[in-house]
């Protein structure tokens, strides 16, 4: 029996239904703040950043997914000195090829955040993020062409492809997110948790009156880190998300240690696994040197496909490089 046309079919009804519901979906978002919320942008203790994500995914040996998300985010700078308080601002792009690159979606994002000081020593903050995101999705026609759609001499024939014509030549539009996030950091601990509500989703590609991606994200996530009394690190991600009835839970945490460690300078070394319940479990292991951070996770899917003779797989590497001055002696962490 011929698996092709088998597989194919898998990864159409997979790509749509978990693309349409959920969307951009990272193995490692800690190292994506941008994602995470808009009021995240012009965090961190050094005065910019850069964070990439490159995520893959497999089906038996087929190209499911294959994601890029960078983003760079600073602060305004300040006409009073004397005015703690600041405003953040970002940009990202996102990157999206499914089933082989048939559907590839560009994203690129603008967003803004004030922060609201909340003690005299600037420990803990307030800030409030929105996001404005232009979306255009190309589909490539031309994979989409099957075998009775050619004549017995190879050539191809568009009258049987009628239907192709109900495709949008160039489907695009605009979303809005917006997030509300807490943080305190201290010379020894990080606290952070976020409400991030998102409209993000595909643009519609075909004519019909048929759209199952809209709709709203929210989402609430929680990010820890502490420092042990042997110098040694232990942080936790835990995230909830909902969007047209479906339900995504990440639970799970990281613990380091320190190496080559200055007084200047922070290095360590990450261990750890999280657990998208009822999807995937995620091992991950990065490597914090001063100013920059490298990530690389596995995803061992647990679902019911995973069960089957097709096997799913993914990976995912991460990058964020700190840029400029430090700004404070707080501890220096994976969120950053």
């Amino acid at each position: 029996m011929n698996k092709k046309p088998i597989i194919l079919l898998l990864l159409i009804v997979f790509a749509v239904n978990i693309y349409a519901q959920q969307g951009i979906i990272l193995s490692q978002p800690y190292i994506s703040s941008q994602l995470l919320s808009p009021a995240s942008v012009g965090s961190g203790i050094y005065e910019q950043r850069i964070q990439s994500n490159l995520k893959s995914q497999f089906l038996d040996g087929n190209n499911l997914y294959r994601t890029l998300v960078s983003g760079w985010d600073s602060r305004f700078k300040k006409a009073d000195p004397e005015q703690k308080n600041y405003f953040g601002i970002g940009v990202q792009v996102i990157s999206d090829q499914a089933m082989a690159g048939v559907i590839n979606s560009n994203y690129i994002t603008l967003a803004s955040a004030y922060h609201l000081f909340l003690d005299d020593n600037l420990k803990n903050e307030l800030s409030l993020g929105l996001g404005v995101t232009y979306g255009q999705t190309y589909l490539d026609k031309s994979k989409l062409r099957f075998g009775e759609g050619f004549n017995i001499d190879g050539t191809y024939t568009d009258a049987n492809y009628d239907y192709l014509n109900s495709i949008k030549p160039f489907p695009n539009n605009f979303y809005f997110n917006t997030g509300l996030l807490f943080t305190r950091h201290t010379e020894n601990n990080f606290i952070q948790g976020g409400l991030t509500a998102s409209f993000l989703s595909r643009p519609k590609t075909l004519v019909l009156n048929v759209d199952t991606a809209s709709g709203m994200k929210s989402s609430a996530f929680f990010n820890y880190e502490k420092i042990l009394e042997n110098g040694n690190t232990i942080m936790t991600h835990l995230a909830f998300s909902n969007k047209n009835g479906l339900n995504q839970a990440v639970v799970g945490g990281l613990y380091s240690f320190p190496f080559k460690d200055k007084m200047d300078k922070v290095n360590r070394i990450y261990l750890g696994c999280f657990d998208r319940l009822g999807e995937a479990i995620i091992p991950s292991v990065s490597i914090m040197m001063d100013k920059y951070s490298f990530g690389l996770s596995y995803d061992i899917y647990n679902n019911d496909l995973s069960g089957a003779n097709l096997k799913q797989n993914g990976f995912e590497i991460a990058l964020s490089v700190s840029l400029g001055k430090k700004r404070n002696d707080w501890m220096r962490t994976i969120f950053d």
